[in-house]
């Protein structure tokens, strides 16, 4: 599962005497940790895969933040736009409009989900 024992093409597992291979985990993971189940220190599980990836480095991951929050506030702002471009009439796609946002609002919600669909 995700290449734990995998270190640069050798299988550590395969020289396992006493059955107890958590010591022998490769880099991503730490080896105290019971079947290579944690991630080392600069690495993080990668989904739902179990497997440990190298973090991006820390500008990259504030770029990402700073470019989330930027389209977010930029997609409000077009939603508002959209909701008070009417002047207070009502429109029929005034309910779609409304089941288009809780659609959004709930496949975001599934996505933290960990569940392996």
């Amino acid at each position: 599962m995700g290449n734990k024992f995998l270190e640069d093409g050798v299988d550590l597992a395969d020289d396992c005497d006493s059955g107890n291979c958590t010591a022998r985990c490769n880099t991503a993971y730490v080896n105290a940790s019971l079947l290579c189940g944690q991630c080392a220190s600069d690495y993080s599980h990668d989904g739902l895969t179990g497997r440990c990836d190298l973090c991006p480095p820390l500008g990259e991951n504030i770029g990402v933040a700073i470019a989330g929050g930027l389209f977010g506030i930029v997609g409000l702002i077009v939603y508002i736009f959209i909701t008070l471009s009417d002047g207070g009439h009502l429109d029929e796609s005034d309910g779609a409009k409304s089941i288009g946002l809780s659609f959004i609002q709930l496949i975001s919600l599934l996505v933290t989900f960990p569940i392996a669909w």
